[in-house]
Formats: C-alpha cells, structure tokens, sequence
C-alpha cells in the first residue's frame, strides 16, 4: 500500500504563464494559495474539507503577505531562475524518456500497469521524504543558499514519475479502453499536483516562521498568524492525502478485479 505523507515542496514567483500546466512544483499557486490565505486572516480557523482544490485562486496576481526569504526577493528569485533554468534543460529530454516509456509499458496487461501506478506512488512518498529533509536541513542550518537546488532537484524527480504515469493513463485509454480506470489515474494526478502546490505552500509559511523567530521582532500578532498559517496548510496537506488514498483504493480494487 502506497501511503500519502504530509510533505512539503518550495517556491516563489513566476508568470502564470510560465508556471500553468506543468508538472512539477508550481511556484505561482504555492504563492496563490499563502496570498488565499492571508486575505482570510479574519477567520483563522477556516478549514478546508474534502477535495484539496478548495478555494485556491487562479493567477498569482497578488501576493497577500509578503514572503522574507533572505531580508529581500532575492531568494525567491534565485529559486524561481533556478527552477525555469533545469525545466528547460529537461524538456527535450522529457519529451525523448515519455517515447521511450510508452514503448515499454504499452507490452503491459491492465493490472501490470495498475502495479506501475501504485510503484510509482511508492517513489513519490520517498521523494516527498527526500524534499522534507532537505526543508528540515535548511531550517536548522538557517542558510537558504542550497535551497533552490533543492527545489529544483524535487520538480525534476516529481517530474519523471508524472511522466510515468500520464503514459500509464494513455496506455489505459488508448490501447485497452478503460475509460473508467483512465478518470481514476487523471483524478490521482489532479490530486498530486495539488497537494504539491499545498505543501510548497507549508515550505514557504514555514521558512517565514523561521525567519520571524529569527529576527525577534516581538510582533507576537505576525509571529501568531504564521503559527497558524502552518497549522492550516499541513491540515489541507492532509486533505489531499485522504483524497489520494482513497484513489489509491480504488485502483487496489481494479487490480484484484483484474486478477
């Protein structure tokens, strides 16, 4: 059983433009979803239920609080210039490895690739522990500078097994006409790609709260909201697991009906 950890991933800001329908993390809606955030503030113990896609804006347009990385935009920007900089180097290289996959799985029974779903889960439960230490690292050490690699190491790895799976969904459809097995693995990704944005989020919120403890400001209102916005992004990482997991079930039960 592949199961969802609450997990975290980083970002800062882009064209919406440059970030939309991608794989990966996506620096515009971790920033939408703090900005969602902020402008409810009057109401801190709003909580999300169900489908983790709830309330978040489209855009990017604002950024609501605003986000102290390093003391300027530096950081956010190194991060962003980062992340853009290994997407292009990867594209061609993506386009190549999603051939070479489909040639591949396109030999597998339905609950072979099933089994391919759920293995591949398994890795993104792994890079999502991956990622977390690498927050965890940056917050005890209070050193940003390797930050971006980070990030950009993760959006690589998200990536690859993202591509695994939209062959997967493909192969489903095209060649063995499951169309209802075909939803289930499109909803698994919606998910995924949502809780990704969520937990960069909760990267984000709390490389603030370090910052805020940091400086000891006294600010005991800013240093409370953070708090806060900690709690209630990890609560909505949460949502998006129990979504992910009830897919997860469900694809389970396709592969017993397959045996």
């Amino acid at each position: 059983m592949a199961s969802e950890q609450a997990s975290a991933s980083a970002s800062a800001s882009a064209s919406p433009e440059q970030a939309s329908n991608r794989d990966g993390i996506d620096i515009v809606k971790a920033l939408d979803i703090l900005s969602m955030r902020a402008g409810d503030d009057h109401n801190h113990d709003h909580e999300h239920h169900g489908d983790c896609h709830e309330h978040v804006p489209d855009g990017g347009k604002t950024m609501g609080q605003s986000i102290d990385m390093t003391q300027t935009e530096e950081g956010a920007k190194a991060i962003i210039e980062s992340m853009e900089s290994q997407r292009q180097e990867l594209a061609e290289a993506r386009r190549k490895r999603g051939t070479e996959i489909q040639a591949t799985l396109e030999s597998l029974t339905v609950r072979e690739l099933l089994a391919s779903v759920m293995e591949t889960q398994t890795a993104r439960v792994a890079t999502y522990r991956e990622y977390d230490d690498g927050l965890k690292t940056i917050l005890k050490t209070a050193n940003l500078t390797s930050y971006p690699a980070i990030c950009a190491k993760a959006t690589a790895s998200f990536s690859i097994l993202s591509d695994s799976i939209n062959v997967i969904q493909k192969v489903l459809e095209e060649k063995h006409h499951r169309k209802d097995l075909t939803n289930v693995v499109a909803a698994l990704q919606k998910q995924e790609q949502e809780k990704l944005n969520v937990t960069a989020a909760l990267h984000l919120e709390k490389i603030r709260e370090q910052n805020e403890l940091m400086q000891m400001t006294g600010d005991d209102r800013a240093s409370n909201l953070l708090k806060e916005g900690v709690v209630s992004l990890g609560k909505r990482v949460a949502t998006c697991a129990g979504a992910i997991n009830e897919l997860l079930e469900e694809i389970r039960y396709a592969m017993a009906e397959e045996e």
